[in-house]
């Protein structure tokens, strides 16, 4: 069984969340040189049916993988499986017995930026390279197909028309999660989310990640 590791080449957290005076949100903050990834879903903190939303976006050599394919270094389509593995970082926080992990193909390009704060969400993409919860990149909002405005990431929920999607190694995936988390999911440029309405503490992911694929 023959292994081949890509790296990621970029990755940031977007967030809904509140900052720390609970009255602003952050969905104009960038943490793309953060040295973790962070993603939770915490609800009923500001009000009884508030809902704050961090969520990770992490991009691949995509460009790469398809020429390793065309070479016929990576097998076709249904003969190889591509796995994401990051690793829990330790942290202060009270962690969930478990929660649910939703795995989508981002739709458009984005950047990456250079925000450090995790915490207090000031790093903002104004004036800066980089995206954040409203929008892609310093230029370019989070669109859908019909160019309306979206918040939270522009991705592929399912399969196109005829059941042909933009990559047939990618599709969505839910993943159910204990404490211990080594494997995340396949994917060649995911957005992972918490999506349900759950209070729970965040889950940080150390980085480097990287994907790797076994021959089947």
């Amino acid at each position: 069984m023959a292994i081949k590791r890509y790296t990621a080449s970029a990755d940031n957290t977007v967030v809904n969340a509140y900052e720390p005076n609970l009255r602003t949100r952050g969905t104009g903050a960038n943490m793309g040189e953060a040295d973790i990834l962070e993603t939770f879903s915490i609800y009923g903190r500001v009000t009884t049916s508030s809902q704050e939303l961090s969520r990770i976006l992490i991009k691949f050599p995509v460009t790469d993988i398809s020429t390793d394919r065309t070479n016929g270094n990576l097998p076709a389509s249904g003969n190889v499986s591509f796995y994401l593995r990051m690793h829990n970082a330790e942290h202060s926080k009270t962690v969930p017995r478990d929660y649910t992990l939703s795995v989508f193909t981002v739709s458009q390009s984005w950047q990456e930026g250079v925000g450090l704060d995790l915490e207090g969400y000031k790093d903002l993409t104004v004036g800066n390279e980089g995206s954040n919860w409203m929008s892609a990149s310093n230029s370019t909002y989070w669109t859908d197909a019909n160019d309306t405005l979206l918040a939270g990431g522009s991705y592929i929920t399912g399969a196109e028309p005829n059941g042909v999607g933009p990559n047939a190694d990618v599709d969505t995936e839910i993943y159910i999660f204990k404490q211990t988390l080594t494997i995340l999911c396949w994917r060649e440029v995911p957005i992972l989310q918490a999506p349900n309405p759950m209070a729970w503490a965040p889950m940080q992911m150390l980085i480097p990640k990287y994907i790797f694929l076994n021959r089947h």
